[in-house]
C-alpha cells in the first residue's frame, strides 16, 4: 500500500452518535472518558498514518466526520458536499482535533467563524476557504481522489513518508 483513499460513499460521515454519547455520559465520567479516548485515538491514527491519506468527501462531513476528513493529507470534495463544525449547535466544543486541524488549514479567524457559528459550507465554499484542496463534481470525487493517490504512489516511499513526517513535526 503506497497511498490510501478514505471515503464513506454517498456521505463521508455525519459525525458522532449523539444518542450513544448521551448513553455513555449517563454511565459516568469513566465511561465517557473511555469513549472520548477511543474516538480521539481514531483521529490520531488517521493524522499520524505514515502513507499519503486522501479524503474523498461526498455528502455530509459533520462534526467528528469533518474532523476525520481534516486528518487527511489532502481532501478532495464534491462541489455539493456539506461540511459543518456542528459542535456548538449541540452544546459541545470541537473535539477529535478539529479545533487545531481547521486552524492549520485556514487560519484562526476563519476557523473561529466556522466553529462559533456552526455554519454549514458547501464543497465549493470549503475549497474557496482552503478547507479542501480539490473540488470536483459529485460523480467524480472518488475517481479524482484515486487518481491523486496513484500519482503520489509513483513517488519513492521513503521520500513520501519522510516528507510527511517532517511536515507534521513543524505543525
Amino acid at each position: 500500500v503506497r497511498a490510501v483513499v478514505m471515503t464513506g460513499g454517498d456521505h463521508f460521515s455525519s459525525g458522532g452518535d449523539l444518542v450513544g454519547f448521551q448513553t455513555e455520559m449517563a454511565e459516568g465520567a469513566r465511561a465517557t472518558n473511555n469513549l472520548v479516548d477511543k474516538v480521539h485515538a481514531g483521529g490520531r491514527a488517521a493524522y499520524n498514518f505514515n502513507k499519503p491519506l486522501i479524503a474523498a468527501v461526498n455528502g455530509v462531513a459533520y462534526g467528528a466526520g469533518m474532523s476525520l476528513a481534516l486528518c487527511a493529507d489532502v481532501i478532495v470534495a464534491a462541489e455539493d458536499a456539506r461540511f459543518c463544525e456542528v459542535f456548538v449547535k449541540v452544546g459541545g466544543c470541537p473535539d477529535t482535533g478539529s479545533s487545531w486541524l481547521l486552524q492549520q488549514r485556514i487560519g484562526a479567524g476563519a476557523a473561529r467563524l466556522l466553529i462559533l457559528t456552526g455554519r454549514e459550507i458547501s464543497g465549493v465554499t470549503a475549497h474557496q476557504m482552503r478547507v479542501v484542496e480539490e473540488c470536483v463534481p459529485a460523480d467524480q470525487t472518488e475517481a479524482a481522489a484515486i487518481a491523486l493517490a496513484k500519482e503520489m504512489a509513483q513517488n519513492p516511499m521513503f521520500g513520501m513518508e519522510s516528507s510527511k513526517r517532517v511536515m507534521r513535526e513543524v505543525a
